[in-house]
């Protein structure tokens, strides 16, 4: 399977590149960072800006699946990068007609008790509770998304 990695270099998106690799996938990297990538068999490293749906749409376009481990823990406006690091990641697969899109996010939206999320319990971290609104905005609008597979 041909696979584009958004996100290759962090913390999830390295594990998700080892694990892809060790099954015989072939993965392109697409990260802000090419040079923080060593060259390996079966990877293709692309260096990104996931804000621009062009681009990403172009370095998209012949894969199977686009999986995408996108965050935005380095900025400032973290829910507000995250948010449209999303748009243009679902759009550009669109565009790329990619009919597949999986996205690894936090736990913050996982349910903890009934009608009650992780992210809005007091116990959440505060530090981490920006990106887990982001991720919960994405999940939102992904169930909304008629245009990609959803799971079989």
């Amino acid at each position: 399977m041909k696979i584009a990695l958004i996100g290759a270099t962090g913390f999830i998106g390295s594990g998700l590149l080892a694990e892809a690799l060790s099954r015989g996938h072939s993965v392109t990297a697409l990260v802000s960072r090419p040079e923080r990538l060593a060259p390996q068999a079966g990877l293709k490293v692309e260096g990104v800006d996931v804000l621009d749906q062009q681009q990403l749409a172009a370095k998209l376009e012949g894969h199977d699946a686009v999986i995408s481990a996108f965050s935005g823990h380095a900025q400032e406006d973290v829910r507000g990068y995250y948010g449209r690091g999303a748009d243009a990641i679902i759009g550009a697969t669109k565009q790329a007609r990619v009919p597949r899109l999986l996205v690894v996010g936090g736990a913050g939206s996982l349910e903890v008790a009934p009608g009650v999320q992780a992210v809005d319990t007091p116990q959440f971290p505060e530090q981490w509770k920006a990106s887990a609104l982001g991720a919960r905005d994405t999940l939102e609008k992904l169930r909304k998304e008629q245009a990609l597979d959803g799971p079989s």
